[in-house]
């Protein structure tokens, strides 16, 4: 059984932005950017590496990997859920992920294992 290394991605108080942040167990920078969206009232993300689509136009839901809706070879190879200790939270909204009411979290094998 292998140990899992969790982080949580840090959120930025802005509707549209995007940052580089290291995924997976080999340390690769992926460019990160997300927008939202006032007409679906929902966060949408991207992830590219080196220019190539991880994910494009990817709608955030609570509890899912966001990376099983890639199938290329160069994903990184976690889970990047959004979760929260609020039980009763039932969508992500504008608010709750710029106060960190739910969070991104990156979950990854600890090297080795």
């Amino acid at each position: 059984m292998s140990a899992k290394q969790l982080q949580y991605i840090n959120w930025l108080n802005s509707p549209h932005w995007s940052t580089n942040i290291i995924l997976g167990t080999e340390g690769k920078r992926y460019k990160f950017s997300a927008n939202w969206n006032n007409r679906i009232e929902s966060w949408i993300i991207d992830i590219t590496l080196d220019n190539q689509i991880i994910i494009q136009g990817i709608k955030l839901v609570l509890g899912f990997d966001l990376l099983a809706y890639s199938h290329i070879d160069i994903k990184p190879d976690c889970l990047l859920i959004v979760g929260s200790e609020i039980e009763n939270l039932d969508k992500i909204t504008f608010k709750n992920m710029i106060n960190g009411e739910a969070k991104l979290f990156h979950i990854t094998s600890e090297a080795g294992d």
